[in-house]
């Protein structure tokens, strides 16, 4: 089974109604993503998420993550 691990010392800001958030950055696989109230949100690109009112606007630089916000390609956790 494939669970949900965090990423230390990398933090990603997330958007929900106007509200910014800054949280822990998670990865299952190479798929990020954001810790949102009691669950997870799948990290997708140009900003966009799992839950539509939900959106990501920045990730800490990590050479453990490849992201390019402007890109069709979701943020990807690259290795450890």
């Amino acid at each position: 089974m494939d669970l949900f691990h965090i990423i230390d010392d990398v933090q990603v800001i997330t958007r929900s109604r106007g509200v910014f958030r800054q949280v822990a950055l998670y990865r299952r696989g190479n798929t990020l993503f954001a810790k949102h109230g009691g669950g997870y949100v799948k990290l997708m690109s140009k900003g966009g998420t799992s839950a539509p009112k939900v959106s990501w606007v920045n990730i800490e630089e990590s050479p453990l993550i490849k992201k390019d916000f402007n890109s069709f390609e979701p943020p990807v956790f690259i290795g450890l």
